[in-house]
């Protein structure tokens, strides 16, 4: 039977009236729910990798996930407890990284195993008992349900696109599968009719590519890490497979450059490190590190990995391991930190970024059709056209644009560049678009994205956090990059690209 609402009246002098400081961390902040302690612990990012805890915040019986919103503004958190309606707690992440609950919790159906927080401030609760899958709209400090559709049994995680407007979802009992779901701007939920099935199973744990172009799915019981390619509206196609490294893979990671992919072996306690090929395949793995006991989730910034051990047998040191990620792919332990709470799980990362947006862009391949640089600042269907132009070699691309930003300082720990844009090509597969950020130490451009055009506006995200401030220009703080389109096949018409969104976000250390 449902807990009663009087319970909670007594909170209400605790977070309601509570004076909320100017939200978003001010700093990387690591957020971890501890399951038997029924707490959020918040945790400073320190330069070097290791943690200092800001505090323990009380989240419900159970805590069994979170996610922080893409300003930084929120942590949601979801229980998994023995009553057959879970809760859904939100919080308001202060400037000194500490929370505060504003809000009682709202309820979600029952056996809520995971929680996604999508880039357009959506959140998805997949319920393994309930076989269903809910979205939450999360506005001004509250989260409020949108719609709830079934889902297949067992629905266990979500993975989502760049752009928030598709999600993935994997689960099944005996028969296992992933999924592709579309999301609408208010948050609606519908099923795309995509499913792929997959036989050595129990699907365990998702991870998109920061190309958004390659699915990863662990399999507990198949031992393996399956890749897929994802089209553009969504559709799957397997590639390969490789071995997990260890048993019984759940969680993945991947590395903000798409290079490597981590994956988390609950049976074996082991972290396996399997590198990523540029056709977005996975290769055997080159690395594998025993945690502890019981170890739990992954995530990584690019510069260091964070894996949670939510079990003292053994003698096993109980918390958050954290590691500094070396050349190839290996690891430097750089200790175990712990909150003092039973059973960390699951955990969310927030980088406060700096928005950098085109200050000038110039058409060096093409013809301008349309728009202006105002169209390149934000995903909202102003689009700048560019038609093709004369190539003066077989070589040049018909289509291409180079842009230029101001950075906030030439000292940063992390580089992201964002593109969004179409063709109206036929096929747009048969055009290449290929995405390019200037090397100022180099003296150089340096590919860093290179794949099929999309006919829908499709987001790309590359980013670089190796030596990410070679591609800011010493005194001047300038950011340049370059997107070329050009074909590969033959097209039916002559095309042009439509170009919605061109910018960077930097982080410093």
């Amino acid at each position: 039977m449902r807990r009663q609402f009087p319970r909670f009246c007594a909170l209400l002098t605790t977070f309601a009236l509570a004076a909320i400081a100017a939200s978003q961390a001010q700093f990387k902040t690591l957020f971890v729910v501890n399951n038997v302690g029924g707490t959020v612990s918040s945790w400073r990012v320190n330069a070097d990798g290791t943690l200092t805890l800001i505090g323990n915040y009380p989240a419900g019986t159970n805590p069994q996930d979170c996610g922080v919103t893409k300003d930084g503004r929120n942590l949601i958190v979801v229980n998994a407890t023995q009553q057959t309606s879970e809760e859904l707690y939100t919080f308001v992440i202060n400037s000194d990284g500490s929370l505060t609950q504003i809000n009682l919790p709202i309820l979600v159906a029952d056996g809520p195993l995971s929680l996604t927080v999508l880039p357009t401030g959506v959140g998805v609760v997949p319920s393994a008992a309930a076989d269903t899958i809910s979205t939450f709209r999360i506005q001004s400090d509250t989260t409020l349900p949108v719609n709830t559709i079934a889902a297949g049994d067992f629905p266990v995680k979500v993975a989502p696109s760049l752009d928030g407007k598709l999600v993935f979802l994997c689960g099944g009992i005996g028969s296992y599968y992933v999924k592709s779901l579309g999301v609408q701007p208010d948050g609606t939920i519908y099923d795309l009719g995509t499913t792929q099935t997959i036989t050595n199973g129990s699907t365990q744990g998702l991870a998109l590519h920061p190309s958004g172009r390659y699915l990863y799915v662990s399999t507990a019981l198949g031992q393996v890490v399956r890749s897929y390619s994802v089209s553009p509206t969504g559709a799957l196609a397997f590639l390969n497979q490789a071995s997990n490294g260890g048993n019984s893979c759940v969680e993945l990671a991947i590395h903000p450059e798409g290079r490597l992919l981590f994956v988390c072996n609950v049976v074996s306690d082991t972290l396996t490190v399997l590198p990523v090929l540029e056709d977005g395949t996975l290769a055997n793995s080159t690395q594998s590190y025993t945690i502890g006991n019981d170890i739990r989730d992954v995530i990584t910034d690019g510069r260091y990995v964070f894996v949670t051990d939510e079990s003292t047998l053994g003698g096993s040191p109980r918390g958050v391991r954290c590691y500094r990620l070396e050349s190839f792919g290996t690891l430097t332990d750089l200790g175990i930190f712990d909150s003092g709470q039973g059973r960390p799980q699951h955990m969310a990362l927030w980088i406060p970024m700096s928005d950098v947006p085109p200050v000038q862009f110039q058409i060096t391949r093409g013809i301008l059709a349309g728009g202006s640089l105002d169209s390149l600042l934000a995903s909202d269907e102003d689009k700048l056209i560019v038609r093709q132009g004369i190539r003066l070699s077989p070589s040049d691309p018909p289509v291409q644009i180079v842009v230029e930003g101001i950075a906030p300082s030439a000292d940063i720990s992390r580089l992201t560049f964002e593109c969004e844009a179409m063709t109206n090509a036929i096929p747009p597969s048969n055009v290449v678009q290929t995405i390019e950020l200037y090397d100022f130490f180099f003296d150089r451009w340096t590919t860093v994205d290179s794949g099929p055009a999309s006919g829908v506006d499709r987001l790309i995200e590359v980013h670089r956090t190796l030596v990410p401030s070679n591609f800011v220009q010493g005194g001047t703080n300038r950011v340049r990059a370059r997107v070329s389109w050009r074909q590969s096949g033959i097209t039916a018409n002559v095309w042009e690209v439509r170009i919605d969104k061109l910018a960077w976000r930097t982080s410093t250390p």
